[in-house]
């Protein structure tokens, strides 16, 4: 969808040929591109409205709120890439404070990557890269319940790192500054590649992975039910028992017209089960009755 504004930012910066009598050119070479994303757009979103993966309940301040908390969000994994989780559920709100804060962490962001613009273009096309390839994915149309994801970042985050790159390039021209950077850059990469083998040690099975989303996030009702069919497959049945009951405690919010989070059979069937292996039938048998009812 981004893909011909990310084009449109090359063009300027590093082939600079942006310039006010080729604008017109320029636009018009890349038609096929927006083409292209008016029709991905168009199709992505009937395909996920026919499929049920939108959520028109979600208020729309609430959405913008969270585009906004979103994009901080993202910059501080960014920077320190701790607390990361396989889903992160979209709160019942956002804090008025954090929503203000946010909007003026993004402005002021903005308006120090605008002001760089002619002394270093690379700082405004990484960040306008960055937040313009965030704009379809930050819950604006909230598509799945997911208030962000990491996987979103996957391109976007290339932004940030040519402005950081080309800034630190620009600031290491002598050779102190040099050893300088050369010394910071493997102190860097050997903290990024310890923290890697830590992260991908959370996704060595389910009951792990899960495990740490319940871990890293507050009310996350999709990974307690996941961690409890996790824990059910490996016959950890108590276990099982306490993230089906967790999942009953928490209220989802905002997703009054899906079935399956209004109405919580699915997760009081499994709890069943888990009671039914446990030899507590009778209380399998409360939970069953309240599964008829639904």
């Amino acid at each position: 969808v981004t893909l011909p504004f990310v084009l449109l930012l090359l063009d300027a910066w590093p082939f600079a040929r942006v310039r006010r009598d080729r604008i017109g050119g320029l636009l018009l070479e890349k038609l096929p591109f927006f083409a292209l994303t008016i029709a991905s757009a168009v199709a992505t979103y009937l395909a996920q409205d026919t499929a049920g993966a939108t959520f028109k309940s979600i208020p729309t301040d609430l959405r913008l709120a969270n585009a906004a908390i979103s994009v901080v969000r993202y910059l501080g994994s960014f920077v320190w890439p701790f607390g990361l989780s396989v889903i992160y559920p979209n709160p019942a709100t956002w804090p008025a404070v954090a929503t203000a804060a946010a909007v003026v962490v993004l402005l002021g962001l903005t308006g120090v990557a605008l002001w760089q613009a002619w002394t270093r273009p690379w700082v405004a096309v990484g960040w306008l890269w960055f937040l313009g390839m965030l704009v379809p994915v930050l819950g604006i149309v909230q598509v799945g319940i997911q208030a962000m994801a990491d996987r979103y970042t996957y391109l976007p985050i290339l932004g940030l790192q040519i402005a950081l790159l080309w800034t630190l390039r620009d600031w290491a021209r002598d050779a102190g500054r040099v050893r300088i950077a050369t010394a910071a850059i493997a102190v860097l990469l050997l903290f990024l590649a310890v923290r890697a083998w830590q992260q991908v040690g959370v996704w060595r099975s389910s009951i792990t992975l899960f495990g740490h989303a319940t871990e890293v996030t507050d009310d996350n009702y999709l990974a307690y039910s996941n961690l409890g069919m996790a824990l059910v497959a490996a016959e950890r049945f108590p276990e099982a028992e306490q993230s089906f009951r967790r999942v009953l405690e928490i209220d989802p919010p905002h997703f009054p017209e899906k079935t399956m989070w209004e109405n919580d059979y699915m997760v009081r069937y499994a709890l069943a089960v888990t009671l039914i292996r446990q030899g507590r039938y009778d209380e399998a048998g409360e939970q069953l009755a309240r599964v008829l009812e639904r």
